[in-house]
């Protein structure tokens, strides 16, 4: 997450290489961001089929009637187009992730709208907005909107997770953009109130980019 929240000081944990190598602070009432937090939390366990026994005709035997169960596994992947979006580039969206579907394994990424500025390149310099929503509880976990936008420097080498080096290139100034990441480009593992293997949802916008 970017910027602090009182109170809490939330480091980057440092049994990952893919993780960041920046000092993350949690506060809704931070004037700028310090560094980038990419967390995630785990999905839960698939379930198991339960087996319900009933008796049987008058001779006493007793018949075994298994009940269906729907585990975790049954559910399909969710798609970018699964995950609602709310607002236009430059206002703090709103993000709407659905139950009916399993966070993706691998980076989505989708254009919400397109910019008509600079192409994000390797090595560029990115001023962005964000909103971080975690998959586990569908819940804000931290913004940028109404702070300040936050910068990236050397997209591709920069000091965030993974996801963000991936997630930003190709991205045109004044675009927006949909990122889900999963835990092995997030967070992995967790830690310091970050559930494992949690999975992020970002909705970044490109404010500027320079070369």
């Amino acid at each position: 997450m970017l910027g602090e929240r009182h109170g809490a000081d939330l480091t980057t944990p440092a049994t990952s290489s893919t993780l960041p190598r920046v000092h993350i602070r949690f506060s809704c009432i931070c004037a700028a961001a310090t560094g980038l937090l990419l967390a995630g939390c785990a999905t839960g366990s698939a379930l198991s089929p339960s087996t319900q026994s009933s008796t049987g005709s008058s001779t006493g035997s007793a018949v075994p009637r298994t009940s269906p169960v729907t585990t975790a596994v049954d559910r399909p992947t969710c798609t970018a187009d699964d995950v609602t979006v709310q607002g236009a580039f430059g206002k703090k969206p709103t993000v709407t992730i659905p139950d009916t579907c399993a966070p993706p394994a691998k980076l989505v990424t989708k254009d919400l709208s397109t910019g008509t500025g600079a192409v994000v390149k390797e090595g560029d310099t990115v001023q962005t907005d964000y909103l971080l929503v975690t998959w586990s509880d569908k819940k804000v976990l931290d913004t940028s909107f109404g702070r300040g936008p936050f910068p990236v420097q050397d997209v591709g080498h920069a000091q965030v997770i993974d996801g963000w080096n991936q997630g930003l290139i190709g991205m045109k100034q004044g675009g927006r953009r949909l990122l889900i990441v999963p835990p092995d480009l997030g967070y992995g593992q967790g830690g310091n109130g970050i559930q494992p293997n949690e999975t992020l949802v970002f909705v970044i916008d490109a404010v500027k980019v320079t070369s």
